[in-house]
């Protein structure tokens, strides 16, 4: 548990940290939207979440022994977490510091690629202890482990990717511990091939679906998520189900199956209440899928009594927006004059948005007060527009007056006024006002001659499409006027250069909004070479970001570098931004030291730069990632002191509390957690200090007194009761392996809360923790009390741990028996397995209950899936067994099964079997029907067809009738077929016994 939290602060941090990094600056529409994919880095927020919710290494489950006393006391001594993989402790426990002095010194021993070299003197003080290959295997096992555990994660792959190729010792582990070092090298196709190749362990099988899926969500591959993983959203014997559901949830959401996403989240509803987060994507899902109610009332919801200042301003403007929708305008305009007073992010289209609801709503007037106001603001554009349109409905001569001055415009240069009017003349057009359109036309002919160029016309559309974020129709418009220009561009007035310079542009930014990088860069591309004389510094730095960014987003690192650089060469206001996003690619080309140098640059550059603070943020994480704690801890601390943002400040802090509990010293990792629970107001962050405290007083201190107060504050007041907190920290305690501290909890829930709900739970897992300490007989009395309860699923769970023990552990076959009837009582419809009913049979034949065995044998024979082949084997052993005990009736009575007699008449050995038994039963004459009515079958098989006749004389004997015996045995020694020698040998000593004078 403690161990993941450690990865969960560090991705997290790194996923906030892309996230900003990613978002820019927001001005002209030019840096409009300068994130160049934000939900990437809410993905890796989210990778981090699945990666981090359970102790990665508390799941191992090994099934082979090692001989070697050495290798036995270094696990019990420097792995206690693996110390339950042994079977048995030998006695003589050797050389202890030996082989924990020879680990170390095989982790100091590296070569350039970070794995000690099999020649080195650590190795061969290896092959000195005299250790075979499965040994051998586990010391190596230990060694990528040990690497695993100092979050050595590439070099730990490597490791034990050699392991999982040569399948010697613990193999399906080290592929386990491969895979999860690829999940955080975020190598997620490696970490698919490890994980699927682990096969069916019964410990891991349940582990690698999570992981498999959070995986595949990391490759972007939603539809193989839905098609393998969306089935097992119900299969709760599955670790961190409801971590699957999410994942599910999340991947149809992407995937645009609104409906399977609202399905989802209510399956994620059975396991845990939904996060801030999740409900918003429920919102949206509803939306999406046309439930406008339900919509409503999620986002109200979290607009209400948000959470997250991000997410509920988000679903504040997402519930204005539906009510828009619905034609609600009063409560549209409420909830978004809420949005300002929440202070949103982007007031000016709150505003506008305002200004267009006052419109529709008939409120004239009060619109175009609002729309003059933002004139001068990043909207200004879309404003004039919308005092175009209703322009018509002002009738307030003053403020008509107003708006006609805002709509010409008084721009200060004559490409503005152009600008301005074709706008004004296009939205005229898509309204139906002819006239009007002609009125703006013709002032535009005075300005320009050649404005009734259709070519001209297409190149405005596209752009104002553009504006209007229709950007499938300005594609449409922009290509059209692209095709009507000449071949040489040069030929064309400076008017249309500057068109065709602005339809590039624009046509890029289109394919860029549509995700279609390839497209978007080539026309970015096309627009640097078309530039015009008068362009500004800062659309010509523009062009080269956005260069930059698809190739970015394209994942050419090499040539967005060269880009970046251009644009930083500009030495323009973005300059820095470029450098930033060049220290991006270096960390997603895991160049951790040239990343840092970078960063550095940006530091010695100035405390102004808009990117100091998370510049070193950034170098203090990527020391943490390369283990460096004393380094990371002095950027941390410069960061936690200094007059950086709040939140930047807060996460260091977290940080710190990370490497002092990795450091083992927990009073000052309490010191770092509790000054964010006093100070802090952002709940992520109070909840990941939380989470630090929790794991200290469970994990580390014991302190469980302290782990409530903890709670308590967690919750704000809504405690849980001290018995669910007790069951969980001893399930926590259960996970880790201590079995003692979990049984004495269990027990104290148990004594101090008799009427807990909690109650049969908690025997049921008492009963497994005493099982795992081999106190069976206190175990079974625990079961036992789980099963007085009568309820399910705790009722059938611990009849089938009662009977492990039993057999399995006590050999214990009456009582076994005995739970085996008691089950069957309890639990009308249970139906004992192939497996079971096999143990059942044997423990009735060693108690010598035939009866009992042949009841449980013709259940197996009838209703179990055994294989036939076993079935056979089973009617084989009872036969033998009986023949043994001379219970002759009781091989008949096998043989008159219903599910067995017809398969018993095909065989002849069975035949003989049952001839035999009539015999030992004086059924003389029914003996030699049976074999002679079946002589046909016994044909098939000169063995048995020959026991059968040395039967039939031996019958004819004990009746006195030698002629027919004499008969009978001269007729298989003159036989020509395939009988075997020791048979006729046999037929001939009965004849020399029974002729006459013998």
């Amino acid at each position: 548990m403690c161990k993941s939290l450690h990865y969960k602060h560090l991705f997290l941090s790194i996923g906030t940290l892309l996230a900003i990094s990613l978002q820019g600056q927001q001005s002209s529409p030019i840096h409009a939207d300068r994130s160049l994919d934000y939900e990437m880095a809410i993905e890796e927020d989210l990778y981090a979440m699945i990666l981090s919710n359970k102790d990665l290494y508390g799941h191992v489950d090994q099934d082979f022994s090692i001989q070697t006393d050495a290798i036995v006391s270094l696990l019990h001594t420097r792995y206690p977490e693996l110390s339950y993989m042994i079977e048995s402790t030998p006695t003589n426990i050797l050389n202890q510091p030996e082989i924990s002095d020879l680990l170390l010194q095989l982790l100091k021993e590296e070569t350039a690629n970070g794995i000690a070299d099999q020649q080195s003197v650590a190795w061969h003080k290896v092959q000195d202890l005299d250790l075979n290959q499965q040994e051998t295997a586990t010391l190596e096992f230990l060694y990528g482990y040990e690497l695993f555990k100092k979050k050595r994660f590439e070099q730990a792959r490597q490791k034990l990717n050699r392991l999982g190729k040569l399948r010697k010792g613990p193999y399906e582990y080290a592929l386990y511990y491969e895979g999860l070092s690829s999940m955080m090298l975020k190598d997620y196709t490696h970490a698919i091939t490890s994980l699927k190749a682990i096969g069916k362990n019964k410990i891991l099988i349940k582990h690698t679906p999570y992981y498999l899926a959070a995986a595949h969500y990391g490759l972007k591959d939603y539809t193989l998520i839905l098609k393998y993983y969306a089935p097992r959203i119900d299969d709760n014997m599955l670790y961190n189900i409801s971590g699957i559901c999410k994942i599910v949830a999340y991947a149809q959401y992407h995937l645009g199956h609104y409906q399977d996403v609202i399905a989802s989240m209510s399956v994620l509803q059975k396991y845990r209440s939904l996060s801030e987060e999740e409900l918003y994507i429920l919102g949206k899902a509803h939306q999406s899928a046309g439930h406008e109610h339900q919509a409503l009332e999620i986002l109200a919801q979290i607009s209400e009594k948000p959470q997250s200042a991000s997410i509920g301003q988000s679903a504040t403007l997402e519930y204005a927006l539906n009510l828009s929708r619905a034609g609600h305008y009063d409560q549209a305009i409420r909830s978004y004059q809420k949005a300002i007073d929440q202070g949103t992010n982007n007031p000016n289209q709150v505003q506008y948005n305002i200004a267009v609801l006052l419109a529709k709503s008939g409120n004239y007037i009060e619109s175009a007060h609002q729309a003059l106001e933002l004139l001068h603001t990043s909207v200004a554009s879309k404003t004039r527009n919308l005092l175009t349109q209703y322009l018509n409905h002002i009738e307030d001569s003053d403020l008509y007056l107003q708006v006609i001055d805002a709509i010409e415009g008084q721009e200060p240069n004559n490409h503005q006024i152009k600008t301005s009017l074709y706008q004004k003349a296009l939205l005229a057009l898509k309204s139906g006002n002819i006239e009007k359109a002609k009125f703006y036309f013709g002032k535009l002919s005075d300005l320009d001659p050649l404005i009734e160029k259709r070519g001209a016309v297409a190149g405005w559309m596209g752009i104002m499409a553009y504006h209007d974020k229709k950007y499938n129709k300005s594609k449409k418009y922009l290509h059209s006027f692209l095709k009507s220009q000449p071949p040489n561009i040069e030929d064309n007035t400076q008017n249309d250069r500057q068109l065709n310079f602005y339809a590039q542009y624009y046509l890029a930014y289109s394919y860029f909004k549509l995700k279609d990088h390839k497209k978007a860069l080539g026309y970015y591309s096309k627009a640097l070479t078309a530039t015009i004389n008068d362009v500004d510094i800062e659309l010509l730095e523009d062009l080269h970001l956005r260069i930059a960014d698809n190739y970015f987003l394209l994942n050419n690192y090499n040539q967005a570098i060269k880009a970046y650089l251009q644009a930083e060469q500009l030495n323009a206001s973005h300059a820095s931004y470029a450098t930033w996003q060049r220290s991006v690619i270096l960390e997603l080309q895991n160049k951790p030291y040239d990343q840092i140098l970078l960063l550095e640059s940006i530091i010695d550059n100035s405390s102004q730069d808009p990117f100091y603070n998370k510049a070193v943020y950034s170098i203090a994480n990527t020391l943490f990632a390369l283990g460096k704690y004393d380094k990371a801890s002095s950027f941390y601390i410069h960061l936690k002191e200094s007059d950086a943002p709040l939140p930047l400040k807060e996460k260091a802090t977290i940080q710190l509390g990370l490497i002092s509990v990795n450091a083992g010293v927990y009073d000052k990792a309490k010191h770092y957690y509790n000054d964010i629970l006093k100070t802090s107001d952002d709940p992520e962050i109070r909840r990941q200090a939380q989470i630090g405290l929790k794991e200290i007083y469970a994990n580390f201190t014991g302190d469980t007194d302290a782990y409530i107060k903890v709670i308590k504050e967690e919750v704000n007041g809504n405690v849980p009761k001290v018995d669910s907190i007790l069951f969980d920290l001893a399930i926590n305690n259960y996970e880790l392996n201590k079995y003692e501290k979990a049984i004495e909890q269990w027990n104290k829930l148990l004594k101090e809360y008799p009427t807990s709900p909690l109650k049969i739970k908690s025997f049921y897992h008492l009963g497994l923790a005493q099982q795992k300490k081999k106190q069976f007989h206190q175990a079974m009395t625990s079961l036992r009390k789980a099963i007085h309860a009568n309820q399910q699923p705790w009722l059938g769970l611990a009849f089938d741990n009662l009977q492990s023990i039993t057999i399995d552990s006590l050999n214990d076959d009456a009582t076994f028996l005995q739970i085996l009837s008691e089950r069957k009582h309890l639990e009308p419809g249970f139906r004992p397995d192939g497996s079971t009913l096999s143990k059942a049979i044997n423990s009735a034949l060693r108690l010598k209950e035939h009866s009992m065995a042949i009841q449980y044998f013709d259940q197996l024979y009838r209703d179990s899936d055994l294989p036939k082949s076993i079935k056979h084997k089973k009617l084989n052993e009872l036969t033998q067994q009986f023949m043994v005990d001379k219970k002759w009736s009781l091989i008949t009575k096998i043989y008159n099964l219903d599910a067995v007699s017809e398969y018993v008449l095909t065989q002849p050995k069975y035949i003989y079997y049952q001839s035999l038994s009539l015999m030992n039963q004086n059924k003389d004459s029914e003996a030699l029907t049976n074999i002679a009515g079946n002589y046909d079958i016994l044909l098939n098989d000169p063995a048995w067809l020959a026991k059968s006749i040395i039967l039939m004389a031996d019958i004819y004997v004990l009746q006195k009738d030698t002629d027919s015996a004499i008969a009978a045995l001269q007729a298989l020694v003159e036989t020509k077929s395939q009988v075997p020698p020791s048979l006729i040998k046999m037929a001939k000593n009965r004849l020399n016994l029974i002729k006459p004078n013998n």
